[in-house]
């Protein structure tokens, strides 16, 4: 089950955040399979300690990259994808989230970027690299301390309007 800062995370973009994201698209934990899903996913099914497991984690599935081979920037939800970013790394105080992934870049909860590429990765499973460097979505989580934090919904919601949405 969601933590409370996800499950407003994920209202807050329902109600007033980009149209696409009530639309459903590939389900990156369905590895392998070809499954609709979701655009908000923040079912716990990694590897033992992962935050998702705990519901900590979301993930806002909008493609840095295009499909199949994830090497040309894909603009259409890219451009929606980094408008969220710039909103939650404006809104962190409120927030309070604890890591922030995109697009082979990681923030942790003072606004530090750091590169997040996987130079080497398994030939027999192109994906790892994907999903490493968060090419597909968005993963924005928090700690245990404020996993309970929903005070930032009206600031949400007012950001995501004013940015159009």
């Amino acid at each position: 089950m969601a933590t409370p800062a996800v499950e407003t995370l994920k209202r807050a973009l329902l109600a007033s955040g980009p149209a696409i994201l009530k639309t459903m698209t590939f389900d990156h934990y369905d590895k392998g399979k070809a499954v609709l899903g979701s655009r908000l996913q923040s079912q716990g099914q990694g590897p033992p300690g992962d935050v998702h497991n705990s519901g900590r984690a979301l993930d806002i599935i909008l493609y840095s990259k295009k499909p199949p081979m994830f090497q040309v920037f894909f603009e259409e939800e890219a451009t929606i994808g980094y408008g969220l970013v710039n909103i939650f790394l404006g809104l962190q105080a409120s927030m309070k989230w604890d890591t922030m992934i995109y697009d082979q870049k990681e923030w942790n909860r003072d606004g530090k970027i750091f590169g997040r590429t996987k130079p080497s990765y398994s030939l027999t499973d192109p994906m790892d690299r994907v999903r490493f460097e968060h090419l597909t979505h968005i993963h924005i989580d928090w700690s245990v301390a404020n996993a309970n934090n929903s005070a930032f919904y009206d600031e949400l919601e007012r950001n995501l309007k004013d940015a159009g949405y």
